[in-house]
């Protein structure tokens, strides 16, 4: 690269009008390394996947727009739209690259900026079987994170999202529970279930409606209850899974969907 800047795309993001022009200032900053935008799923309707997918980036887009003002929470750049000064662009070799250089820089003092005015959207995987080997990467890759434990925001950051990540399992076990207080009529176990899962509903519902309105996306009830029922089974597989050691390198596939 001849120039300072280094932009970072998947093969097949594409950056919505003005995207980089937001992203550029932000590194005239000393301090500043890199500035990233927010990711959007183009290929939302083709099915209950694509939008359960939709759903999972329009609510991680906003939750890290929002984290990002917290001194100690740790921004991923994401692969679909970063931009990255060339002289700090030195990604490792992991399942999660982005991720990992994310937290050496904050580690080495740097800060990194979240705009989401910049967007860029990409395709979402189709098939179960694509989406589940996607996810279990990033799963596998996030263990190599841990190494960064030494560092105090690093910490700070995996206990601001400590509650998003066992949330699968918590979500499982209450439907176990619930079962099992209606089998041996323990019904004391499911008055107390029933309001907590309520109260989760209500207020998935609202950040949902939030993120949306912050994102400029759609709001779409069908999306927000499939994504409901399936999340916590399909995250809690992954989890499972991320434990166990990986057989070869399944990159997702990328779609041209343009002339």
């Amino acid at each position: 690269a001849k120039h300072d800047i280094i932009c970072v795309l998947d093969a097949d993001s594409r950056p919505h009008r003005r995207a980089l022009e937001y992203l550029v200032p932000y590194l005239r900053a000393k301090r500043v390394a890199a500035s990233c935008g927010i990711v959007k799923v183009r290929n939302k309707r083709v099915n209950w996947l694509t939008e359960i997918v939709s759903f999972e980036y329009t609510l991680a887009n906003y939750i890290q727009w929002k984290k990002s003002m917290i001194d100690s929470y740790v921004p991923w750049m994401p692969g679909t739209i970063t931009l990255v000064k060339r002289a700090l662009a030195e990604f490792p070799p992991s399942l999660v690259e982005d991720a990992e250089l994310s937290a050496k820089l904050v580690e080495d003092g740097y800060v990194i900026i979240v705009d989401k005015r910049a967007a860029a959207s990409e395709i979402a995987p189709t098939t179960l079987r694509a989406y589940l080997r996607q996810r279990v990467r990033w799963a596998r890759g996030n263990w190599s994170l841990l190494k960064y434990f030494r560092n105090r925001r690093i910490l700070m950051n995996y206990l601001l999202t400590f509650f998003e990540r066992i949330q699968p399992a918590l979500t499982v076990i209450s439907y176990i529970l619930f079962g099992w207080g209606i089998y041996t009529r323990s019904y004391a176990v499911d008055f107390v279930l029933t309001p907590l899962w309520g109260f989760t509903i209500a207020v998935m519902l609202l950040l949902y409606r939030q993120a949306v309105r912050e994102t400029r996306e759609k709001y779409r009830l069908r999306t927000y209850i499939l994504y409901f029922l399936a999340s916590s089974f399909l995250y809690l597989a992954i989890w499972v899974r991320s434990l166990f050691p990986l057989k070869g390198w399944h990159k997702t596939r990328r779609v041209r969907d343009y002339r």
